[in-house]
């Protein structure tokens, strides 16, 4: 998302052919697929990610991935299903729970 968000930014155009059916979803809430205000919206999502991601690895959150997660399922279809899979993966998982919950 980091990617194509930053892509749009700079050459006015998404990574590939044409736009999934996530864009359906985001001009039914007011936001034009095609749009500056879209393409920081993935590079937020993209950054937020990546620091997921980081936090995790170093043992520290698992909810925020989880909250991540959901928060991208409306990236259809293949955000959909990753982040669902993340979602699922990251609750079933044994290890540390968030610090702020265990203390």
């Amino acid at each position: 998302m980091l990617a194509d968000g930053a892509h749009f930014l700079t050459s006015g155009a998404y990574f590939g052919n044409g736009l999934g059916p996530w864009a359906a979803l985001v001009t039914h809430a007011g936001i034009a697929p095609r749009s500056s205000t879209m393409a920081c919206v993935f590079v937020a999502f993209g950054v937020l990610w990546l620091a997921a991601a980081f936090m995790l690895a170093l043992g520290r959150t698992r909810y925020a991935v989880v909250v991540l997660a959901v928060a991208t399922l409306w990236y259809l279809p293949v955000g959909t299903l990753l982040s669902a899979i993340v979602a699922l993966v990251v609750l079933r998982s044994p290890g540390r729970r968030d610090s702020a919950v265990t203390g």
